[in-house]
């Protein structure tokens, strides 16, 4: 069971202070088909053109009080407008545990993973769902193995999903990777409220925001 895809891979809260700097956060309660397996919170903190993000994923599968799967993962990001400027992400994938780590240069991008360097180019962007301007992108960085993924987003229409224990109006986009494909919905307000991904054992990882937040 891989969850590559999504942990890498909306009523959101905005609190603005006197000087202009802005909160949000995204509390989902992660769900393998119907069974409620963890959480996922992605904490976004700025003021002007710099943001910071700290996305905080925890999975335990269980089958009888017997664990079949677990996953942490922590990472921290640091924006400039839409443009990656930095990347540290430790992962426990099952007992598989790596490390990404990244510094934005002049004109690319320095990613390490497991100690191994490589250039990227400059002013990418992860799986950063919780920003819109991901759906106009071709190639997303996954913070999970540091691999920069093709991709290609499709809208599928207007629909109503329930957020929060109350139905709204939503865009649905389908995300599509080389090799795996994401459902993602967003309210009218370009806020991202929920996600879907089929894994490779034909059941589906749900993302549903936290009602009690």
């Amino acid at each position: 069971m891989k969850f590559h895809a999504v942990c890498l891979m909306l009523f959101s809260f905005a609190v603005a202070d006197s000087a202009g700097a802005v909160s949000r956060s995204w509390p989902f309660k992660v769900y393998l088909d119907d069974q409620l397996v963890g959480e996922h919170s992605f904490s976004l903190k700025g003021e002007g053109e710099l943001q910071t993000l700290e996305s905080v994923a925890r999975f335990d599968v269980r089958f009888l009080g017997i664990g079949l799967y677990h996953y942490d993962h922590l990472s921290n990001e640091s924006w400039r407008l839409d443009c990656l400027q930095s990347i540290h992400a430790k992962t426990d994938d099952n007992g598989t545990n790596i490390t990404v780590e990244g510094t934005a240069l002049p004109q690319a991008f320095s990613l390490q993973v497991q100690g191994k360097r490589q250039t990227l180019p400059g002013c990418i962007m992860t799986f950063a769902y919780w920003n819109p301007e991901m759906l106009h992108q071709h190639q997303l960085l996954n913070p999970q193995t540091g691999e920069l993924t093709e991709v290609s987003v499709r809208l599928l229409g207007r629909e109503f999903m329930e957020v929060k224990a109350k139905k709204v109006p939503v865009d649905h986009y389908v995300l599509l990777a080389p090799k795996f494909e994401i459902d993602l919905w967003y309210d009218l307000e370009g806020q991202w409220v929920a996600l879907d991904s089929r894994l490779e054992d034909s059941k589906k990882l749900r993302y549903r925001l936290d009602p009690q937040s």
